[in-house]
């Protein structure tokens, strides 16, 4: 279940929703990092995943691309050094 409403909706899917899929529950809010809608969702037993985990890796992919050319890199830590030696001027072979 992905929510999409601010945090202050404090929006909870029926129980029966969680007891019944257990579904990983996404929230795009990020404060607070636990939402009504994902403590809702981690007592009834299912895997969360917060605003702020969904925003960081978003900008990783943002950043591959706006600094890399694209390259199709995973948006981990070598993404994050080649787009900081883009920004330095330092010429980087394409991936």
């Amino acid at each position: 279940i992905v929510c999409t409403l601010p945090a202050t909706a404090a929006w909870v899917p029926p129980a029966s929703w969680l007891s019944r899929w257990l579904p990983v529950a996404f929230d795009v809010a990020y404060r607070p990092a636990v939402t009504p809608f994902l403590a809702a969702a981690s007592a009834a037993g299912c895997r969360t995943v917060g605003g702020a985990h969904m925003l960081l890796h978003q900008g990783l992919a943002q950043w591959s691309l706006w600094c890399c050319g694209g390259g199709g890199g995973s948006g981990g830590a070598a993404d994050l050094e080649e787009g900081a030696l883009c920004l330095r001027g330092v010429p980087v072979a394409p991936m």
